[in-house]
């Protein structure tokens, strides 16, 4: 009987066995042995994780329910943080960065029990997502508003794909202005991870007028590796460097050009496709992780890879879809797959519940209501 029930779900899981294997491929033949293979457990247990759903299918809606009650009370973890380390000096040292930032300066950015801004805002976009399961609306609007304030508290990548939520939540009833809308902003999310504007000035009015941070010009490093460009543009006045991440994810690209097949296996990137750059706060170092799960997936994985992940998202996109349209939970799987543009986030099992809950209990043929109203939504 079991057999028979997922017969019709073979596809997705044929998609979710061939991206294990690639990523046991290239794990095995990484540099890197045991980081390549690790990464492929990993892995592994996210997609089994995610798969689980489908067989959970006639009990989804009381698992959403679960983990929107989990995901609350992570939230209600990470705001009594917040608030110890508002009140407390030794936790702001605990709960805050302090470190100088090259877009939020001095300001204490937000990074709960995670040690890191970025990882505090990926999680916590997660956990909005997962409190719009919430029974009640009132709730749900408390917990999401909360997250997403969170979010914005720790002025990381992260904190750009605010508005995207925002313009799902404000054009609910309007579909093809909010597609366009929400592609704006996770372009304009885009060029601030990727570019660190100095100057910019229009019509003789300077809104930005600053420089970068001090590390720039140790020992020429910065307008080597980082130079500085000046654009004009009818009366517009641009001048900027790009950021490591955009260096970062560029040499993910060109490191697939140089290993095209498997890649250079997981984890491995730091090892094979050093590139030197600046970090946010000013620290140069000629070997970092790939920041970014899609120059990541390119360099570590290689053609096979990509494939493998391209597979399963066009079954997953194509014979699935969600019981119910929710702008506001399609808004914030846009701003979690920008968010990835700052890190590699999809393999980890809040995303994974995320998509599991919402995306996999309807298949093609399962009609779809009629989208909720904004108190609804959220």
């Amino acid at each position: 009987r079991l057999a028979t029930e997922l017969a019709p779900h073979r596809p997705l899981f044929v998609a979710a066995a061939a991206i294990v294997a690639t990523r046991l491929l290239s794990g095995a033949t990484a540099a890197d042995v045991a980081a390549g293979l690790s990464v492929a457990a990993r892995d592994a247990l996210v997609l089994a994780f995610l798969l689980l759903f489908l067989l959970a299918r006639p009990d989804l809606p009381a698992i959403r329910t679960r983990l929107a009650w989990a995901g609350l009370a992570v939230l209600a973890v990470h705001l009594a943080l917040f608030t110890i380390g508002s009140l407390i000096d030794a936790g702001a040292r605990l709960f805050f960065a302090g470190d100088l930032h090259q877009h939020a300066g001095s300001l204490p950015r937000f990074q709960g029990w995670t040690g890191l801004p970025m990882q505090a805002g990926w999680t916590l976009l997660a956990v909005a997502g997962l409190t719009l399961g919430l029974p009640h609306a009132r709730l749900r609007l408390a917990a999401t508003t909360a997250a997403l304030g969170l979010v914005v508290s720790t002025f990381s990548f992260a904190s750009l794909t605010v508005p995207i939520v925002l313009a799902g939540a404000l054009l609910h009833r309007r579909r093809r202005l909010r597609l366009a809308t929400l592609t704006c902003l996770a372009a304009l999310a885009l060029v601030g991870l990727w570019l660190n504007p100095l100057r910019v000035e229009l019509a003789g009015l300077r809104f930005v007028d600053r420089q970068p941070l001090a590390a720039y010009a140790d020992g020429d490093l910065g307008p080597t590796h980082m130079p500085t460009h000046q654009w004009e543009i009818r009366g517009l006045q641009l001048s900027f460097h790009q950021t490591a991440y955009f260096s970062l994810f560029v040499r993910g690209l060109r490191c697939l050009a140089d290993h095209p097949l498997l890649g250079v296996g997981g984890r491995n990137v730091e090892r094979e496709c050093p590139v030197m750059a600046m970090n946010t706060a000013g620290q140069w170092a000629a070997r970092r992780t790939s920041h970014s799960e899609y120059g990541g997936l390119a360099a570590e994985q290689g053609l096979l890879g990509l494939a493998a992940t391209l597979l399963f998202l066009w079954v997953l996109l194509t014979r699935y879809r969600p019981a119910r349209r929710d702008a506001v939970l399609e808004a914030l799987l846009v701003a979690y797959l920008v968010a990835a543009a700052g890190g590699p986030i999809w393999y980890q099992f809040p995303f994974a519940a995320l998509v599991g809950s919402y995306w996999l209990q309807a298949d093609k043929d399962v009609p779809i209501g009629p989208q909720p109203a904004l108190a609804n939504s959220v």
